[in-house]
């Protein structure tokens, strides 16, 4: 069991370290858990939005957004760490928007992050590997922690739709 622990550990550190360093390979990969695609009239550039989103997520009641141009043609986005808020969570996903030149899309994808999943992977193999819950608790035991991630999710998923449709506006999606 210790062994997992640490496992979950190693993997909450790596991924705060490639979050705030804004590795590029980290916000390029992933499995992807929202996705939006939009068809652009305008000349979109992922760089040239970095300040006027950030501007844009900065207030409100929820943790502001942190943007990052990885190149011309791709932006970064997060939660900004360290933001204390009336509504604060641990985010279950990190963003990405990506323009294709060739036809004139933008992507906004939202991929999940590790340490939610290896959290979990730690919490059931701990009822698995140990004498678990009476059969009556399970829903607590079991359910609760799939419950909270899934309105985690739910809450960025808004918050993605948001930046997606800013995003939208500025290349005048369709």
């Amino acid at each position: 069991m210790g062994c997992i622990f640490v496992a979950v550990l190693a993997v909450a550190l790596l991924e705060v370290l490639a979050q705030a360093a804004w590795v590029p390979l980290y916000f390029r990969l992933g499995i992807p858990v929202y996705r939006r695609r939009m068809v652009c009239t305008g000349e979109p550039r992922m760089a040239a939005l970095e300040g006027p989103l950030e501007e844009a997520f900065k207030g409100g009641l929820g943790p502001p957004i942190a943007f990052r141009a990885l190149s011309p043609d791709e932006l970064a986005f997060r939660e900004r760490m360290l933001a204390f808020r009336l509504l604060s969570y641990t985010p279950v996903m990190h963003g990405q928007a990506r323009v294709d030149p060739v036809d004139r899309t933008v992507t906004v994808s939202g991929y999940l992050n590790w340490y939610p999943l290896a959290f979990l992977v730690f919490w059931y193999s701990f009822f698995v590997l140990e004498p678990g819950p009476p059969p009556e608790d399970w829903v607590v035991w079991y359910g609760f922690p799939l419950l909270i991630v899934g309105f985690i999710y739910l809450l960025q998923r808004v918050i993605y739709a948001r930046v997606a449709r800013r995003i939208g506006e500025r290349c005048g999606a369709n």
